[in-house]
């Protein structure tokens, strides 16, 4: 069985199943954050490049 994820359009914020906005037209991005890990070795650029 897939699994299907939801995405988010980064221009219009809709949300859809699908790899292109069905509002707007544009690519769609998944809406779930990145797995955290403590052992991640690049957690520092991460919270750096986020603020």
């Amino acid at each position: 069985m897939m699994k299907k994820y939801i995405k988010k359009c980064p221009v219009c914020g809709t949300y859809t199943l699908k790899d292109v906005c069905p509002k707007c037209g544009n690519t769609t991005k998944t809406a779930h954050p990145p797995p955290f890990s403590l052992e991640d070795k690049y957690m520092g650029l991460k919270i750096k490049g986020s603020s």
